[in-house]
């Protein structure tokens, strides 16, 4: 370890009519510097020697950190860890890696949108599984889930069908995995929109959106996503990131009659050319964005995606444990997590987000047995639930938090469970859900490791 220098000053003391003087003091300035020198090589010896403490320290909290998960998992009788593609399932004599679509019935009956890892939007085939991720992190999210929706603009992926109004014009277009991208200049203390008809009279909820980048002329509060015809209208600045990456715009509100949408729309009081790219335009009934659907000459709808598996060897009727770690859209008003059920309503362990209040709630064998765990405006939209069961009753856990209830009918009056659903859309309205990991076990587990599990999966 580094040694704090020290310097012997008694040397450079000088009495009254001292000849040597001068030569004191020149060597005592020079002692000074050698050890302010020395000061300094020792705090940098120091620093060295601290950040490979922490170097050495950090390392052995890594090496020793407990992955809590990982022991369950590694007994888990079904694994679908959605984020990093990997499956695996019990066939009764032995655990074996299996496909996604081995394991789980997709079930959408038409083509789906999603953002893939490197941030640029992809279609995913009738059936197809769609992994997606975030746009701007890269972030694996999981599998998609949605309910159907129908983008209502016309030629959204067609520019050449775009109605451009004022001072704006396409100056490139391309086409990335099928989905088109234009590049739009609006000049300089001018007004231009790009407008969409909706060529029908509505009435109720939507949101318009749309995926843009601004790579000149930024300036705070000059874009626009408006909308005519809307309860009093609206018009909402949009302010994409300064830094030139993709984000959604979007705008929700009432609407009542016919009428158009402004996906881009520039005020006047912008001082340069606004140079963007714009793609996946849409309009769509409901309270949030959803993923892209591209259109042309008719509106387009996506069906809901479902996702279930029927269960086997891997399952246990007297006691189990399933885990998920999931994702709502904030504005999600219902939406089923997790449901373990014959196929009907009347045997069931379900978590879910409750349309009546939008809380969080867990039901067991019918409707009438719900207990909401979380009071409505409460309920988280993300994280992770682990629920266990036995004869005697279920323990649940969210985020670190048990929650241990009695029902009105014990569990062991349930019958035989056959299905285990992760978010399906026909059963319950789920506006977006993403799963990163799920997995079952056919014991039991205590309430406190259940709290361990969700509580973030290290300890």
């Amino acid at each position: 370890m580094a040694s704090f220098p020290t310097v012997d000053f008694s040397q450079y003391q000088w009495v009254v009519n001292d000849t040597n003087y001068l030569t004191k003091h020149n060597n005592l300035m020079t002692a000074l510097v050698t050890m302010q020198n020395n000061i300094n090589k020792f705090g940098a010896e120091s620093k060295s020697e601290s950040d490979s403490a922490i170097g050495i320290a950090q390392s052995l909290i890594e090496a020793y950190s407990v992955n809590v998960l990982a022991p369950y998992k590694d007994k888990a009788t079904l694994l679908s860890d959605f984020a990093n593609q990997r499956f695996r399932l019990y066939d009764g004599l032995r655990i074996n890696n299996i496909a996604d679509t081995s394991l789980w019935a997709i079930d959408r009956a038409t083509i789906g949108t999603y953002v893939d890892a490197t941030g640029n939007i992809r279609t995913a085939a009738i059936d197809e599984p769609r992994y997606t991720y975030d746009p701007k992190t890269g972030e694996p999210l999981g599998i998609l889930s949605e309910e159907g929706r129908t983008n209502i603009l016309l030629n959204t992926n067609d520019s050449s069908q775009w109605s451009l109004i004022g001072a704006i014009s396409i100056e490139s277009t391309e086409v990335i995995n099928g989905i088109e991208r234009a590049r739009l200049r609006i000049l300089a203390g001018q007004e231009g929109r790009v407008q969409f008809n909706y060529n029908a009279s509505l009435s109720g909820t939507y949101t318009a959106s749309a995926r843009v980048r601004v790579l000149e002329g930024w300036q705070q509060n000059t874009l626009a996503i408006s909308m005519s015809n809307a309860d009093g209208g609206f018009s909402k600045f949009v302010n994409p990131p300064s830094d030139g990456a993709f984000d959604y715009i979007e705008r929700t509100d009432n609407v009542n009659g016919t009428g158009a949408v402004n996906i881009i729309r520039s005020l006047t009081n912008h001082t340069q050319d606004i140079v963007i790219e714009v793609e996946a335009q849409q309009m769509e009934q409901g309270l949030n964005r959803t993923s892209y659907i591209p259109t042309t000459t008719t509106s387009v709808a996506r069906l809901a995606d479902n996702i279930s598996r029927s269960l086997g060897n891997e399952f246990s009727d007297t006691e189990g444990t399933a885990y998920i770690d999931f994702s709502l859209s904030p504005d999600s008003t219902e939406g089923v997590i997790i449901r373990i059920s014959d196929g009907t309503s009347d045997n069931r362990i379900q978590i879910y987000k409750r349309l009546s209040d939008g809380s969080l709630s867990v039901a067991v064998r019918s409707a009438a047995q719900d207990i909401a765990f979380f009071a409505a405006g409460d309920a988280p939209d993300s994280g992770k639930i682990a629920v266990s069961y036995n004869a005697d009753g279920i323990s649940l856990s969210v985020n670190g938090v048990s929650y241990v209830s009695s029902f009105s009918a014990p569990f062991n009056t349930i019958g035989s469970l056959t299905q285990v659903d992760i978010v399906n859309t026909s059963l319950a309205g789920a506006e977006l859900f993403t799963a990163k990991d799920f997995w079952y076990l056919p014991t039991q587990i205590a309430v406190a490791e259940l709290n361990a599990l969700t509580a973030g999966g290290q300890s």
